[in-house]
């Protein structure tokens, strides 16, 4: 009985960092978009189009991820899995890229688009690696 409170406090405290991490992340990306986007005169070159396309980049990107990491959840001490996410945002990046260079005007429906496509099918590719190159998934302790 011990050992289930423990285990609760450390999870507790685990989920509390990652909260801390992610707010931490959140204001450096409000801060660079202030600094860079809001303040007169910064960017006189770019267009709001481009603007918006980064903003909905960087929204996007952690979003899809989590996602994915959070259904593979039992994989997450496996090295085969950090290296298909790391290539799954390799991937991410070129076809922002791509996309970014073929659409003049980005609107908010191409990102929910490409979040949906996008986040079904990180998610299939991430299971069908686990299959073939991971170790099968340890039940649960209660």
């Amino acid at each position: 009985m011990h050992e289930r409170k423990a285990t609760w406090g450390y999870t507790l405290l685990g989920y509390f960092l990652i909260f801390l991490a992610l707010v931490l992340i959140a204001l450096a990306i409000g801060a660079a978009v202030y600094w860079f986007v809001i303040i007169p005169g910064r960017l006189k070159n770019v267009s709001s189009y481009e603007i918006e396309k980064w903003i909905w980049l960087v929204v996007y990107t952690p979003t899809i991820f989590w996602w994915a990491i959070k259904n593979s959840r039992s994989h997450l001490q496996e090295r085969v899995f950090w290296i298909a996410i790391g290539g799954l945002l390799a991937l991410h990046s070129v076809c922002a890229w791509i996309a970014f260079r073929n659409f003049e005007h980005w609107i908010p429906f191409y990102a929910f688009l490409a979040i949906t496509v996008e986040g079904a099918i990180f998610i299939a590719l991430l299971d069908s690696a686990m299959r073939r190159f991971g170790h099968p998934s340890k039940p649960r302790r209660e």
